[in-house]
C-alpha cells in the first residue's frame, strides 16, 4: 500500500524540518527500499496498491520486479486495504499480508514471521510503537477488520485486534516495529542503520540510508 511521491502530499509531518521536495524524495526511496524488501520472497506474488489512480505509468516505470499494479479504491485507509485484500483474494491469492512503505528498515525475517502464524490463526497484526500496525495478515477478506477504525489514532492496533476477536478470528501478534512518521522517527531510524550495517545478514534499505547520509545529514 503506498502513494505516489507527490511533494505537499506525503510525509507531511515531515515537513517540520523537511521540505516539502524532499519529503517526496525520501517518500520514493521508502517506496523502492520497500519493493526490494518484496523481493526477498522468491515464492510470493506482489501486489503494489498505489494511489493517486492516475500515476500507474509512474508506477510501471519505477517497478525493477514483477508486481501487479491495483488502483487503490474508497475514500478512507480501511476502504482502500480491504478493496486491494478483496482483489487480490479474487485472483486467487491466500495468504495475504499486506505492509505499507512506512517501515523502510523493517526485516524480512517480520514478514516471514506474519506467514509463519498463518499457517495456524486467522489473522496477524504487527503493532507499531504509535498505535497501529505495520502489517496485517490474512487468509481471506474480512470487511469487519477494517470498517469504521479510527485511522490515523493511536487505537488502531487496539480496535483491530478487537473486531478480530469479536467476529471469532483466532488472532496472532507479531513482534512490534515502527513506522516513520515523524522527526523523531527519522533520527530512530538513522541510529537503527548504523546498527544494521554492523550486521552481515541485515537487510539494508540502501536508497533510504544513502538519502539520510547525504541529504539529511545537517537536518536531523
Amino acid at each position: 500500500m503506498t502513494r505516489a511521491p507527490i511533494p505537499g502530499a506525503v510525509k507531511t509531518r515531515l515537513q517540520a524540518r523537511l521540505t516539502p521536495e524532499q519529503c517526496a524524495e525520501l517518500h520514493k526511496a521508502f517506496l523502492l527500499d520497500t519493493l526490494d524488501l518484496t523481493g526477498k520472497f522468491k515464492r510470493a506474488a506482489v501486489f503494489l496498491a498505489f494511489t493517486p489512480k492516475g500515476y500507474r505509468q509512474f508506477f510501471e516505470k519505477m517497478l525493477l520486479r514483477p508486481a501487479v499494479l491495483l488502483p487503490q479504491q474508497g475514500n478512507d485507509l480501511g476502504k482502500r486495504m480491504y478493496g486491494a485484500i478483496r482483489e487480490a483474494f479474487s485472483q486467487g491469492y491466500s495468504p495475504l499480508v499486506v505492509i505499507g512503505s512506512d517501515s523502510p528498515s523493517l526485516q524480512p525475517d517480520y514478514i516471514n514471521k506474519a506467514f509463519e502464524a498463518l499457517k495456524t490463526a486467522d489473522v496477524c497484526l504487527g503493532p507499531t510503537r504509535d498505535g497501529g500496525y505495520y502489517l496485517i495478515g490474512t487468509h481471506r477478506p474480512h470487511k469487519e477488520l477494517f470498517e469504521d477504525i479510527p485511522w490515523g489514532e493511536n487505537k488502531v492496533f487496539a480496535t483491530t485486534l478487537e473486531r478480530a476477536r469479536g467476529v471469532g478470528l483466532k488472532t496472532s501478534i507479531l513482534p512490534g516495529w515502527y513506522d516513520v512518521d515523524a522527526p523523531d522517527d527519522l533520527i530512530y531510524l538513522r541510529a537503527e542503520l548504523t546498527e544494521l550495517r554492523k550486521l552481515p545478514e541485515a537487510f539494508i534499505p540502501t536508497r533510504t540510508d544513502a538519502f539520510l547520509q547525504s541529504q539529511l545529514a545537517d537536518v536531523l
